[in-house]
């Protein structure tokens, strides 16, 4: 009777020990996921913010291929700089927002970030 109770022990934890990694497997591959999703979330804002300051530029070229200087209107002095701020903070790169590799999303969930 005793041999047969430490065995089915000793498989309930051998069962236990499994289920864990399981856990922790499904939890790991989850986090990959979380940051994977940031970073093609970043790649799109990215590649946005880069559209808008090709905008800009289009629009400042325009405004110097009349013979005028990009600010020669305050309104559109203003313009521009609010433009190119908003750009700015759309772009994961060169923002100062924490988010270049997705370390912000990932990190409230993934303990190695801690």
């Amino acid at each position: 009777m005793r041999i047969r109770r430490r065995e089915r022990e000793a498989e309930h934890r051998r069962w236990e020990e499994q289920e864990r990694h399981q856990r922790e497997q499904i939890e790991r591959e989850r986090l990959e996921r979380v940051r994977v999703e940031a970073l093609l979330a970043e790649a799109v804002a990215w590649r946005r913010a880069n559209y808008l300051r090709a905008y800009i530029a289009a629009v400042e070229e325009r405004a110097t291929g009349r013979g005028q200087p990009a600010n020669a209107t305050p309104e559109l002095a203003e313009w521009l700089t609010w433009a190119r701020e908003q750009a700015d903070r759309l772009d994961p790169v060169s923002s100062t927002s924490g988010r270049l590799t997705g370390t912000n999303v990932a990190a409230k969930d993934d303990p190695r970030m801690g």
